[in-house]
């Protein structure tokens, strides 16, 4: 089994969910003032990097993404900080993807 990185809940910076980056039609159905998921992206990315610094813990509570992986990657690695996912509904990513797009995957209860 991998070794993964780590954390203690109590090192926790950061807790966030449902960013929902590259998200076609989120914009429409949760009103978020974007014409296009690409126009979106470039902003959370912005609005996440000013917020969250590199050395940051960030406990990410699913739906992080949708889309394909391959897409999802290049996105999440623009972002600050150490980042745990506990997956969500729209988060279908092995644990190989996982590390790709964080850190670590977490299957706990929380």
């Amino acid at each position: 089994m991998p070794e993964y990185p780590t954390f203690d809940f109590d090192q926790i910076d950061f807790v966030t969910s449902d960013t929902h980056f590259s998200h076609a039609r989120i914009s429409e159905l949760a009103e978020r003032p974007f014409g296009t998921a690409a126009q979106m992206d470039v902003e959370l990315i912005r609005r996440w990097n000013d917020t969250v610094a590199p050395e940051s813990v960030v406990l990410h509570l699913g739906d992080l993404a949708l889309g394909r992986i391959a897409e999802s990657v290049p996105i999440t690695a623009q972002l600050h900080g150490r980042r745990f996912l506990v997956p969500g509904n729209h988060d279908r990513v092995s644990a190989r993807d996982a590390e790709q797009a964080c850190h670590r995957t977490v299957h706990a209860a929380v």
